[in-house]
């Protein structure tokens, strides 16, 4: 078997080309249009969609971080915690305290950093209510 090239295809003679030709135009003038608005609307949509997962990022990023802080923050307090009760409880003339007010004293570091959370709490909402009555700056972030 040879390979044999397709007859071409006729013309048609149509006598009211020239009435549909306007309107032929007309619809592929509407379509390419209307493709390139879905172009643009596609393009905005997946700049909008790649910020949002940029910003998504860069904030878990920062809260990670923020959490690593933390846990070293407080590994270098129960450190200095763990040495003032050492200190406290066996140092020669024992900085003039009862024993009771050393281990209210070690009481007090081992719980701080558990409940000073609860006792700002309310100092950090009337900070921020007082400096709500004061005009802000538009780029600061309190």
């Amino acid at each position: 078997m040879s390979f044999q090239p397709k007859p071409p295809i006729p013309a048609i003679d149509c006598p009211n080309v020239e009435k549909i030709k306007p309107k032929i135009i007309q619809l592929l003038t509407d379509k390419y249009l209307y493709n390139e608005e879905l172009t643009n609307e596609i393009s905005s949509n997946k700049i909008d969609s790649d910020t949002q997962y940029r910003k998504g990022y860069y904030e878990s990023e920062q809260y990670e971080k923020l959490l690593s802080w933390n846990k070293l923050l407080l590994f270098i307090y129960y450190i200095l915690a763990i040495a003032l009760v050492l200190i406290l409880f066996f140092s020669p003339n024992k900085f003039l305290l009862t024993t009771y007010q050393t281990i209210g004293i070690t009481l007090a570091l081992l719980v701080y950093p558990f409940v000073i959370h609860y006792i700002l709490k309310p100092f950090i909402f009337i900070y921020r209510f007082v400096i709500a009555f004061f005009p802000r700056s538009v780029l600061s972030t309190f």
